[in-house]
């Protein structure tokens, strides 16, 4: 039986100690809460992403300056390296393709945003095909995880980044590049506050031990009352 490639994983993190993070959860929470939301968010994937069966784990951080000190909370689990500048494509290109000079077997990019993913979907993305891209769709028309085999010329060229066309745009982009794309069943991330809202919701009973203690840190943020 041939084994398969051992893939890497790659975390996209924004230092919280930095700069503004979601700042469309800042609008309504304010920017400590909204910064506490996302440390904890943060905390939470890379504990879950700790145990998943790959070969690697790479963050990748912004700002640049912030890696340094980003790694040494990191963990001996995860390399750290920045994302450097340009679109969001751009960034995923140039750590996809300095993932694929480093290592073999498919590239999975992930976030913070959605930290209960389950596990499943994880193993899925990590189990595409030759010329395959995985795409875990978000319900604001984006997604929450994607995987590829090969960083193929103009896999993320195309795309409005940040709007409701993200995952329609970058199918066509994939196509355009010779790939052929996979479509998870998608999950949930978190952008506004009624987003966070829901992930407590979700992780109220789960005995996760890094949900549990997202829990716990969620519940110090105070959320305003849904009428």
């Amino acid at each position: 039986m041939n084994k398969r490639p051992e893939s890497t994983l790659m975390l996209f993190a924004r230092d919280p100690a930095s700069g503004p993070v979601k700042t469309r959860l800042a609008a309504t929470l304010g920017a400590d809460a909204a910064r506490a939301a996302y440390r904890a968010m943060l905390e939470a994937t890379m504990a879950r992403s700790a145990r998943a069966h790959v070969g690697r784990r790479v963050v990748c951080v912004t700002p640049d300056g912030a890696a340094a000190n980003f790694s040494a909370g990191a963990g001996g689990d995860w390399e750290v390296i920045s994302q450097g500048a340009g679109t969001l494509g751009e960034r995923l290109m140039r750590a996809g393709r300095w993932a694929s000079e480093v290592g073999r077997g498919p590239i999975v990019f992930v976030g913070a945003d959605s930290p209960d993913l389950p596990d499943d979907r994880l193993e899925a993305a990590r189990a595409i095909g030759a010329g395959e891209v995985y795409f875990e769709p978000a319900a604001d028309g984006g997604y929450c995880l994607i995987s590829a085999t090969r960083m193929a010329d103009g896999l993320f060229e195309g795309v409005d980044w940040g709007t409701e066309r993200v995952l329609e745009q970058s199918i066509a982009a994939a196509e355009r590049a010779g790939m052929r794309p996979v479509i998870g069943p998608g999950w949930f991330d978190v952008d506004h506050e009624e987003d966070l809202r829901e992930l407590r919701r979700r992780i109220e009973s789960s005995d996760d031990r890094a949900l549990i203690r997202l829990r716990e840190q969620l519940q110090s943020i105070t959320l305003r009352e849904v009428e």
